[in-house]
């Protein structure tokens, strides 16, 4: 049985602050800087003792400061999103621009950004965060104690590592004091020969072996869980939402492939409507970014919980579009 199957894990419907210094921190650019308020607000609602640092590549929207604004106001001020420092990342920036591997560029902030944290949390934006037991960084402390290992994640089938990472900072970043980071030449090698699918994952794969000094990887002591929902799914219809979503199941073999939850997608369906869709900030900010993958989501959300699964499963021969009518109805009704 795998570490991530042993580990009981449950979705909060309230707060759930640790003691542990956190910062969490991602890379957005393009359609990705919308998700970014309700990202950091999905954090602080439901770890309100974590920090978050987002890095951009271009201009706030106007619509995304007035949202950070109604966040610091009436949430938390545990945040900032800031560009990336393009004296320090410059070379980076042009290989990585060069090779189409623009994602990369957030294992290369400086890690002085995070020098007041014991604990670092790459994340990607386009996800709702919820509150578990035990919390985030309980889960990713137990997994590096387990391994030995001072960062959190899993391998893929191919040699790379999944874009959820977790670092012990003294110890993850302990050999850029004395080596100093690779060379972009070293790096260029890497992109040469990693295949164009997940390029920025397995440029993960060779730094942490680098800053590891090779020690041994993560093989099948894998662990990396979602924390939540991720909006990538809402891409699809909501007939797949509804019915074929394994990325928010529990099964095992979800388990074996390298995790995504641990408890069933209804558990976490219940605890976003109890913590968010009940709050009017999060309203607020959901009139202000209400991309269509996060109005799918919420209509998900609420079929499950309003509805119930029992009710909808009536409908799971109906056409995707005749089942997402039927759905929009009842819950405008």
């Amino acid at each position: 049985m795998s570490f991530f199957a042993r580990l009981p894990v449950e979705p909060l419907q309230h707060p759930n602050p640790d003691n542990y210094s956190v910062c969490v921190t991602s890379f957005a650019y393009g359609h990705y800087v919308q998700y970014i308020p309700t990202y950091i607000y999905s954090i602080l609602k439901s770890y309100p003792n974590y920090y978050c640092k987002i890095f951009v590549d271009e201009h706030l929207p106007r619509k995304s400061k007035q949202s950070l604004g109604l966040i610091r106001k009436h949430l938390s001020n545990n945040f900032e999103v800031k560009a990336i420092d393009h004296a320090s990342l410059g070379g980076h920036r042009r290989l990585f621009d060069r090779y189409r591997c623009k994602p990369a560029l957030r294992w290369f902030i400086p890690h002085t950004e995070f020098t007041p944290f014991d604990y670092v949390y790459y994340g990607d934006v386009d996800f709702f965060i919820v509150p578990e037991m035990p919390s985030l960084a309980d889960q990713h402390v137990a997994h590096m104690s387990h391994t030995g290992l001072s960062y959190s994640n899993a391998v893929r089938k191919t040699p790379r590592l999944t874009g959820l990472h977790f670092v012990n900072r003294e110890h993850f970043f302990a050999r850029l004091a004395t080596d100093g980071w690779p060379s972009l030449p070293a790096i260029e090698n890497w992109l040469h020969y990693a295949p164009k699918s997940g390029r920025d994952e397995q440029i993960l794969y060779k730094l942490t072996n680098y800053l590891e000094s090779n020690k041994s990887s993560i093989t099948s002591e894998r662990f990396r869980p979602y924390h939540g929902f991720h909006l990538a799914a809402s891409r699809s219809s909501f007939y797949r939402l509804f019915f074929k979503d394994i990325r928010h199941q529990s099964s095992e073999a979800n388990q074996i492939f390298h995790g995504w939850n641990c408890y069933p997608r209804e558990s976490l369906f219940r605890c976003i409507k109890s913590l968010f869709l009940n709050d009017p900030l999060f309203l607020e900010l959901y009139s202000l970014h209400a991309t269509p993958c996060m109005r799918r989501t919420l209509i998900t959300v609420e079929g499950m919980t309003k509805l119930g699964f029992g009710e909808l499963t009536k409908h799971s021969l109906s056409s995707p579009y005749d089942l997402s009518v039927k759905v929009v109805r009842r819950l405008s009704g």
